[in-house]
């Protein structure tokens, strides 16, 4: 992805030369075909989708960012907005992607609506819009033009789908022929079997109704129309299971396409070789193949990067999943994060390398919560059946750590290698104690940032004695939500007033106290809260004896502040104003009717961003006990309310509450209080130490999951791997290098049991600022920089506790400078041991000095456990370290062109580029524009 672009485009013009700037290029975008690296499939002749320049498509998902919603959402009218999709395509470009996969608006429900006619001729308009901006940024686009369009009269002359089919891809192919790369019909018209055998979906495509009589005729179609109307660009179905288990797929389509999830690569090379098998049944030949769906870097555990190299060595074109976490408000499966920050945990490293703003790896509260709420238990069941079994083969134990691991990266926030780098680089004489060190590292390394499912309680440091078992009392009361939004509440490091530690709620959270209170006393509950802006967070007074009905009745007090000028884009009801309080009833059948709303003043907004409420209340909310209820904040009365339910109630009960999608509120300081007496009964300042995880969370799934299920497991893990005890110490002789683009920072440890390592900087040596993050074990880190400000920084080390906080700082050095480069070496600088260099191994960057190749007997010769131990030459351990490439827009006759400046060419690559111009020149007349898209070309019969 950090190729020399100019070299690249070379390439696509002069097909006779690609194989030499392949070799010279560094890690370049359009893949070398006679690549015998890691993960080389040597048993079929595989070629992938290639953009009209010549580069291999290498894409992701798009999901607007600025839309609470896919695609098909911000293609509405009172979404579209071509800034915030400039926005999109420029970070996407930046990022290194070259192409984007774009979701198809158009379903049954638009093709039968009777507004057809009109909602066509706005999709026109902002399909075109959305396909100029790909060109300008440089992304080609893999487009799904129709959804269960088998749900139409299609087949009827002039009907809504032909025309869709006639109308956009005719006049679409035709004005932007150099940014469509791919037509899919649909996406996942299968029957959801992704992951049955191939002889039980086989079986299945050849019995199931749905299928035959309704879906693969419309597919079939579909695909003949298009053809008779002469589209040019290849077109495919973005399904899961039919390319491998239909030779009508093969028969069917130009190209190849897959969903492809899988927690380890050699699971993935088995589902691609089940489609090739099938072409090769079929054709004789392999398709070009392109995986339009892998590696939820939030979820699913898979292996992101190591995906991504494997799709190059086999020249496979890719679409990640996906741009934006937003876009898929249950999970975080995007690579930006809400506030445009790269998601780094399971990205590559020249993804990183490429990503043009600094950020912060150490990113506070994150909740990548996998996307089967219980794959935790999946990838902690392989590795108990070997971990402790002398008899297990070191097959079968290994591929327990690697899904082990690949499942704890997903929940780290921060950059982690690909598991083959980590093997390579773990001390160990064997590689089964390499395995037992990653184990303990690993364990270490996730608990801070782990979604566990158990019980949390009030800490009382602010005063109290009782008791509030957070998560066990949300799961029995849900009269403010339903069991489907239980999740997501998360320990905020450093979140909370004056640098303290909060909790961070997104969705409908509720953290609820069941505390029986008295009829006869009055109660105040206080908090401060930090809120979103187009946000609300609040108190929850919940009252009732039977808490499973649905009249149970609740009040909220939800406030917000702030809202963005582009909100009434993001939501399709009334939004509440800002600097509002408005009180609401509810109940587990949702929110009711408004009691009172009232403003305050927005300077009660500390300079924290925090604003403290108290609500003072007594009664029971019933026709004769009424409940009175005063709020105050910053000492002023703000309003009272009274509410009277028809009910023999009391309110006993006390919650915290975020509301809005993919909001982020913060909580802190909470305090319930007897006013009648005036004490405190308890408090919480979600401040805490523990070692036993438990703060982490506070909602689990079910009664049936419980937070112990996977810390006894992890204790286990941690007492095998010797990671039980901690001893947090300073590093010592911390060292730093600003080589080229990188950073290299050195350190020794003699501590043990951290959970990782934060490097801090300071541009005046008394504010520190966290900088960087890497996993347990480590005694360096490599970091990408963006400018040329790293050498004015101090530095520092610190071990991460098991509360996820920096401790026990090594002193503070300043960088000094590195060498340049020199052939596949990206930097080097003297130590006093003597020189050390940065190499590439794989998705990632490293010292030479780690790691080592590694002659384990135990280890079949042909066993895929071997690409474990060796330093492999592989397609990007000739990375060529280049800054961030600078993208300048040129206009040709209209057609905008993406041209890339790179830094840092080497005198060799300066020569043959030199050569190669001349080459050109003279060449120009002959070749002229003969590169073809490979999909595009005819597939051999």
């Amino acid at each position: 992805m950090s190729a020399n672009r100019l070299c690249r485009r070379t390439v696509c013009i002069v097909t006779a030369l690609s194989l030499l700037f392949a070799c010279i290029g560094g890690m370049t975008a359009s893949a070398d075909k006679n690549i015998t690296g890691t993960y080389k499939n040597p048993n079929y002749k595989t070629r992938g989708l290639y953009n009209d320049d010549g580069s291999l498509v290498q894409g992701v998902n798009y999901e607007p960012r600025y839309c609470y919603g896919w695609f098909p959402s911000m293609m509405q009218s009172t979404f579209f907005s071509e800034a915030a999709i400039r926005k999109d395509f420029s970070d996407i470009s930046k990022m290194g992607f070259n192409s984007v996969r774009i979701f198809g608006i158009i379903d049954s429900s638009i093709l039968n609506n009777q507004s057809f006619e009109t909602l066509i001729e706005g999709y026109m308009k902002y399909y075109t819009t959305v396909f100029t901006a790909c060109r300008e940024y440089g992304l080609s686009a893999d487009v799904i033009m129709l959804g269960d369009a088998w749900n139409t009269d299609y087949t009827a002359v002039g009907s809504a789908a032909s025309r869709v089919l006639d109308e956009f891809i005719n006049r679409f192919e035709k004005d932007y022929d150099d940014v469509i790369v791919l037509w899919e019909i649909a996406n996942e018209p299968d029957l959801s079997n992704a992951w049955a055998t191939t002889e039980e979906a086989t079986e299945q495509f050849k019995t199931d109704d749905e299928w035959n009589n309704l879906r693969k005729p419309f597919l079939d179609w579909a695909a003949k129309y298009l053809r008779k109307i002469g589209v040019k660009n290849p077109i495919s179905i973005g399904a899961m299971n039919t390319p491998r288990a239909c030779e009508w797929d093969s028969e069917t389509f130009d190209v190849a396409n897959a969903h492809n999830y899988f927690s380890t690569i050699e699971w993935f090379d088995e589902y691609n070789t089940g489609i090739w098998e099938q072409d090769m049944k079929v054709l004789g030949h392999c398709r070009p193949t392109v995986l339009s769906e892998i590696g939820m870097p939030g979820g699913m555990c898979s292996p992101n990067s190591d995906m991504i190299q494997y799709c190059l060595e086999n020249d496979i074109a890719y679409y990640v999943w996906g741009s934006a976490w937003i876009g898929n408000p249950g999970y975080m499966q995007g690579l930006l994060d809400n506030n445009g920050k790269l998601r780094t945990a399971t990205v590559s490293y020249a993804t990183l390398q490429k990503y043009q703003n600094w950020m912060s790896c150490a990113v506070n509260a994150y909740d990548t919560t996998p996307a089967s709420r219980d794959t935790w238990r999946e990838r902690l069941s392989r590795l108990d059946k070997t971990i402790d079994d002398d008899s297990a083969s070191i097959e079968d134990f290994t591929e327990g750590v690697e899904e082990f691991y690949n499942w704890a990266r997903s929940n780290i926030a921060y950059w982690t290698p690909d598991f083959r780098e980590l093997v390579y680089t773990t001390e160990g004489s064997t590689l089964k104690e390499r395995l037992y060190t990653i184990i303990g590292n690993v364990t270490t390394s996730v608990m801070p940032y782990i979604r566990t499912y158990g019980s949390y309680h009030n800490d009382n440091s602010l005063g109290g004695t009782l008791k509030a078992e957070y998560s066990e009392n949300h799961q029995k009361y849900l009269s403010m939500s339903s069991p489907a939004s239980q999740g997501r509440s998360r320990y905020a490091f450093g979140q909370g007033k004056d640098g303290s530690d909060a909790i961070l709620m997104q969705q409908t959270n509720k953290l609820m106290m069941l505390q029986p209170l008295s009829e006869n006393v009055a109660y105040s509950v206080a908090v401060s809260l930090k809120i979103a802006d187009d946000s609300s967070a609040g108190i929850g007074i919940a009252c009732g004896n039977d808490l499973s009905s649905d009249n149970n009745p609740g009040i909220y007090i939800r406030v917000s502040q702030g809202e963005s000028e582009d909100y009434s884009k993001k939501v399709q009801r009334a939004s509440q104003k800002p600097y509002k309080i408005v009180i609401s009833t509810v109940s587990t059948a949702g929110a009711g009717g408004t009691i009172a709303s009232f403003d305050y003043d927005p300077s009660l907004i500390g300079e924290d961003g925090y604003l403290d409420i108290k609500v003072a209340f007594s009664g029971i909310g019933s026709a004769t006990n009424p409940l009175n209820a005063v709020i105050i904040s910053g000492g002023k009365e703000i309003g009272k309310f009274e509410v009277k339910y028809g009910l023999d109630s009391e309110c006993k009960y006390v919650g915290l509450i975020s509301d809005y999608l993919n909001a982020v509120n913060y909580f802190d300081n909470l305090i319930v209080s007897n006013e009648t007496e005036g004490k405190v009964l308890f408090s919480d300042s979600f401040d805490t130490g523990k070692f036993d995880y438990d703060f982490l969370t506070y909602i689990p799934s079910t009664d049936k999951y419980k937070n112990s299920d996977v810390l006894d497991k992890m204790a286990l893990y941690l007492e095998a791997a010797g990671n039980s005890n901690v001893i947090n110490k300073a590093p010592e002789n911390v060292s730093a290098y600003v080589c080229d683009s990188l950073l290299a920072v050195k350190w020794d440890y003699t501590g043990k049991g951290e959970a990782g390592f934060e490097i801090q900087r300071s541009a005046d040596g008394e504010t520190w600022e966290r900088y960087w993050r890497c996993l347990a074990g480590s005694n360096n880190a490599i970091i990408p920089l963006f400018d040329d400000s790293a050498a004015d920084y101090k530095y520092r080390v610190a071990p991460i506790s098991s509360s996820g906080t920096a401790s026990k700082y090594s002193e503070d050095i300043t960088p000094s400078k590195g060498k340049g480069q020199s052939g596949d070496v990206l930097g080097s600088f003297k130590t006093d041991s003597g020189e050390e260099k940065i190499v590439a191994i794989g998705s990632g960057v490293y010292l030479e000095s780690s790691g080592s190749d590694l002659s384990d007997a135990s280890v079949p010769k042909d066993s895929y456990a071997v690409r474990l131990l060796k330093k492999t030459e592989s397609f990007d351990s000739r990375i060529v370290n280049l800054k961030p490439a600078q993208k300048i827009k040129e206009s040709n006759n209209n057609q905008t062109s993406v041209k890339s400046e790179s830094k840092g060419i080497t005198v060799l690559q300066k020569v043959l580029l030199t050569t190669a111009s001349v080459i050109l020149l003279a060449a120009a007349g002959i070749f002229g524009t003969s590169i073809i898209k490979f999909g595009k070309r005819k597939s051999e019969k």
